[in-house]
């Protein structure tokens, strides 16, 4: 027969006493009562430090951190497996002690500051801040691999919740899903997109209309294959009255897309002969860009400080000067490879 030890008066026995119990604990300076059946010893009526007097303890930590607005360890588990990423990793990529994260995983609860920077890691993008934060702090390929891995949990977000994502990239695709001349061997992502609209509108700081937009996002596109022989965007311009436009008929979809999750904002402004509309096009968001790399940055800021201070109209005369225009009939897709002969820079 099983033979328990009380660790208070010390006697052994072969049948625990279960009943109702309420202990108040003292967590970091805050009382916290808790009620639930646990063993006692038959002897000395003493509670016994078994599996459900911890149990009582845990259920205590878990009303600390109701009541604080906490996580739980589930919660720091769940961030780091969907980065998909060690303990190791994600603790130095935070700024935090690998042993500290274990505790955390573990179920102790984290300071306020230890508990804001892990609420900031559920979002890929307040994350990659932390991580650019902490960059110096580690190897380069910890550095990328971790990057990487944020970037994957991006697209994967905006893959997997808008139908109208999915919409887009069919749309603009089409049949040309994989690296080719047409999408300047980039494969297209609405995410490295919506982040290089954001670091144009950040950068010129002021309302961009929708003409010069898509110009300017031409070239930086193709002033990016023209110098590392690959896009930066993977968008298909297709040849349009009004010069290249990204993704064709499609462009205005695509910014209202980019409206909706945060990157822009469109304000319609109705023109003197009542019959146009030009949409300004307003930035937001404008501290992340970390999706970026500094070289596709240098080539954007090089495009702006050649074409940036252009009216729309003028960089629409510019582009019809353009081979890659010149050389495309009115809505046919353009080839990349006509970016080797860009004029305007």
């Amino acid at each position: 027969m099983l033979k328990y030890e009380c660790s208070k008066c010390g006697r052994t026995f072969s049948k625990k006493i279960l009943r109702a119990f309420t202990k108040i604990f003292e967590i970091k300076g805050e009382k916290i009562k808790v009620s639930s059946n646990i063993h006692f010893c038959p002897y000395c009526n003493e509670p016994i430090g078994d599996k459900l007097y911890a149990a009582l303890l845990d259920k205590a930590y878990e009303e600390y951190r109701k009541r604080n607005d906490l996580m739980s360890a589930a919660d720091v588990v769940d961030i780091r497996k969907r980065y998909k990423l060690s303990q190791s990793l994600f603790a130095r990529s935070l700024g935090i002690g690998e042993a500290s994260l274990q505790r955390y995983e573990k179920g102790s609860i984290p300071n306020q500051s230890v508990h804001t920077i892990l609420e900031l890691a559920k979002n890929p993008d307040s994350y990659l801040q932390i991580l650019n934060q902490h960059k110096s702090l580690m190897s380069v390929a910890d550095y990328e691999k971790v990057k990487s891995a944020i970037i994957s949990a991006m697209e994967t977000s905006i893959d997997c919740s808008s139908e109208k994502a999915r919409y887009l990239e069919c749309e603009i695709c089409g049949t040309d899903k994989q690296p080719n001349l047409l999408n300047g061997f980039q494969a297209f992502s609405l995410e490295k997109l919506k982040w290089v609209v954001v670091y144009l509108l950040s950068k010129m700081g002021e309302r961009v209309s929708y003409l010069k937009l898509n110009k300017l996002l031409f070239y930086c596109d193709f002033y990016a294959f023209k110098t590392l022989t690959r896009s930066i965007t993977g968008l298909q311009y297709v040849n349009m009255q009004y010069g290249p436009v990204p993704g064709g008929a499609f462009s205005y979809t695509i910014y209202e897309y980019l409206n909706q999750v945060g990157a822009l904002d469109i304000d319609i402004i109705e023109c003197e002969d009542e019959k146009t509309q030009h949409w300004i096009l307003l930035p937001q968001n404008s501290s992340h860009c970390g999706l970026l790399s500094e070289q596709e940055k240098k080539l954007i800021d090089e495009v702006l400080e050649a074409l940036g201070p252009l009216k729309g109209k003028e960089l629409t005369n510019l582009s019809h000067e353009e081979i890659a225009y010149t050389k495309t009939s009115n809505k046919q897709k353009i080839s990349y490879e006509y970016a080797l002969d860009l004029k305007a820079i």
